[in-house]
């Protein structure tokens, strides 16, 4: 068995198109003097191979390579500016991601007896295992076997290192290992299957490769950087009259960094709905409509994205729906989730503030979730909680 690394530029996922940088130059004389060391370079992949961990560590460190330049991106110092700057500039124009119902009146907002308007602000998120995605792989001319830690191994990660590899499917084979935590369909344990396996079809021999946490940061697939306006109001009996929800992000490439870089796979940006917008939040209804805004510059590697993204829709809406339950002097939900296909349906019991007082079901509560969000989403909960009294 060998001891692989892949040789990638340090933080270039993240750019999306730059998931397939061009490797212009390979000066192997900068590792010459780490013995029996392999460097495997198929299409734009560059990966290194040795008999010892440590000497594939250390060639991937100091391998020499000279990459094209990755496409421009906005920086993230100011991230929400630019968003809004890109808005004003008429550069993000907006697509329908739910498509209200005919009676949908936007001049119900300015009309209802309680409403509710603010902004959340989400950073991107990584996966981030708490250990490092490995795989072992075994190719031979007449098929594979992959050992790792993948999340549905048969359904997923079979087909696409079948595909990398250009072998039927039928000959391929999954072995589940317990390792790092995987989530998201398209996420790293993926992409080390599919770069193990062109390692080992490359040297013939058995590969492990485990990547190293720089590999991780540069190259998981993240939840975009999402920022939503959210605007919502309801009548006098609670029941809601308006949702509007804008929000503003990145979209999505749908292929692994291994499928860009050997050219098994074309990337294309994911349709709205699959990780890039709200599409595929549970809301819906004839007083909801939901609208998406994408920065024009740059996509992300992200097919796991929409799993990330879910979340942060959710937590948004659910939020200001709590407000509004309140402001209507309503019980706010404990269960997200619970307000249905439109944010703020008319409540199945009633409660008035005095129960609850006593019962310790403060509306701060309702609807929290485990993530830290940023100043907005604190200040929605810091107004529910003073509001109770």
């Amino acid at each position: 068995m060998q001891h692989g690394r892949y040789v990638r530029p340090r933080g270039q996922g993240a750019f999306g198109d730059g998931t397939n940088p061009v490797p212009v130059s390979i000066d192997a004389s900068s590792i010459a003097h780490i013995p029996n060391v392999q460097i495997v370079h198929v299409g734009n992949l560059v990966g290194v191979v040795a008999p010892l961990e440590f000497d594939a560590i250390q060639a991937a460190a100091q391998l020499k390579v000279q990459w094209s330049d990755p496409p421009p991106i906005s920086g993230s110092g100011n991230l929400w500016g630019s968003m809004r700057a890109f808005d004003s500039a008429g550069k993000a124009p907006a697509r329908i991601a739910s498509q209200p119902a005919a009676g949908y009146n936007s001049a119900a907002l300015t009309s209802a007896a309680k409403s509710y308007t603010n902004t959340f602000k989400y950073h991107y998120q990584m996966h981030a295992p708490i250990g490092p995605n490995v795989a072992l792989a075994d190719v031979t001319p007449t098929g594979a076997i992959i050992y790792s830690h993948v999340k549905d191994g048969y359904g997923t990660s079979r087909p696409k290192i079948a595909t990398v590899l250009g072998l039927p499917v039928n000959r391929v084979r999954i072995v589940y290992y317990e390792g790092a935590s995987t989530f998201g369909g398209g996420a790293q344990h993926v992409d080390v299957g599919q770069s193990a396996a062109i390692l080992s079809k490359a040297v013939g021999k058995p590969v492990r490769l485990q990547i190293m946490r720089w590999d991780e940061h540069g190259w998981d697939n993240y939840g975009p950087a999402t920022m939503w306006d959210v605007a919502g109001g309801v009548d006098a009996t609670g029941n809601v009259v308006a949702f509007d929800a804008t929000s503003f992000g990145m979209a999505s490439y749908n292929v692994t960094p291994t499928e860009s870089m050997t050219s098994s796979v074309t990337g294309v940006a994911l349709p709205l709905g699959a990780g890039s917008g709200p599409g595929d939040t549970t809301y819906s209804g004839n007083a909801v409509q939901l609208r998406h805004r994408e920065p024009p510059d740059h996509r992300q590697d992200g097919s796991g994205a929409e799993q990330l993204l879910q979340g942060v829709d959710a937590a948004g809406a659910e939020r200001a729906a709590d407000v509004l339950r309140h402001r209507a002097g309503r019980r706010p939900s404990r269960v997200p989730g619970e307000h249905g296909s439109v944010p703020v349906p008319a409540p199945e019991h009633q409660h008035d503030r005095e129960d609850q007082r006593r019962s310790g079901r403060h509306p701060v509560e309702a609807g929290a979730g485990r993530g830290r969000e940023g100043g907005e989403l604190a200040a929605a909960g810091r107004e529910l909680h003073e509001a109770d009294g």
